[in-house]
């Protein structure tokens, strides 16, 4: 019991370290003090008043967890907001410019959404290396993982906009939390190719598409994609008409990349492997 009161402290702690981090603008070194008043603390308490104030230990202990883990959520909100700042592409806002990048995500021609590590430009001739940042590319590509693009476009900053249902979406903040800071819509593919690099993300890729290739070949669309959506390719793979009807219907969340998705796929591994026994079977799924 006590010690699902410590598991708890520390995952509420982390997520009120997240999520007041950037409210409290709390400096990096504060955070790392706190961490390790907390850790000095836990420490003393765990290892010699464990045994004479047992009562008065364990709730102190949960208080130190909390802080321990606001710290460290703290700290990551921390990192994330200094690396944005820290943006390596603020001169080139709202210029036409042509960029080098790899994808990043392993998206089909029915996607819109693209997001690119840009590694290099060429602004009027200069080319110039960076290290490698996010951005968003908006637009009807046919891109894969790990492709290398070369594209021309203008590099601008995210906007909230406002939803149908007239709300305003802090877009600005839903990029951030992957790390993009910038979108550029619409560019001009100059040229791409695959990187010949070996990754097992890409074979990941390659078998997801695969797996919808199949689909695609003995079940006609929309149903394809709704199959698909369902089992590993989330909502992304359902053309726009049926997304907004999915919406309105009020049942979007079946094609939603998300736990249940995984759990389909899990349960089907586990079949699969069955024969080799629960324990590996498992390792198997879970891997």
């Amino acid at each position: 019991m006590i010690r699902s009161f410590y598991f708890y402290s520390v995952v509420f702690g982390f997520l009120v370290g997240i999520a007041l981090g950037e409210k409290l603008h709390l400096p990096f070194l504060t955070s790392v003090f706190i961490c390790i008043v907390a850790s000095a603390v836990g420490i003393f308490l765990f290892w010699h008043a464990k045994q004479k104030a047992k009562l008065f230990v364990h709730p102190v202990l949960i208080i130190v967890f909390f802080f321990f883990a606001f710290a460290l959520g703290s700290m990551r909100i921390n990192i994330t907001e200094n690396n944005l700042m820290d943006n390596r592409l603020i001169e080139l806002e709202g210029k036409n410019i042509t960029f080098i990048g790899s994808v990043q995500e392993g998206i089909g021609s029915n996607e819109k959404n693209n997001v690119l590590n840009i590694f290099a430009y060429s602004d009027n001739g200069v080319a110039k290396k960076i290290l490698p940042t996010k951005i968003l590319l908006n637009g009807y590509f046919d891109l894969s993982y790990q492709d290398i693009v070369v594209f021309e476009g203008r590099l601008e900053l995210p906007k909230n906009f406002e939803t149908k249902d007239g709300n305003e979406f802090d877009y600005i903040n839903y990029l951030k939390k992957a790390d993009i800071s910038y979108v550029v819509s619409y560019p001009k593919i100059i040229h791409k190719e695959q990187d010949d690099n070996f990754s097992i993300t890409e074979i990941l890729y390659g078998i997801k598409n695969w797996f919808i290739g199949n689909i695609e070949k003995v079940v006609p669309e929309p149903d394809a994609s709704l199959v698909a959506g369902v089992t590993i390719a989330g909502k992304g793979s359902l053309p726009k008409d049926v997304q907004d009807d999915f919406v309105k219907a009020g049942i979007i969340h079946i094609v939603v990349l998300s736990g249940y998705n995984i759990a389909i796929v899990v349960r089907a591994m586990m079949y699969a492997f069955g024969f080799l026994g629960k324990k590996k079977s498992t390792v198997i799924a879970g891997a």
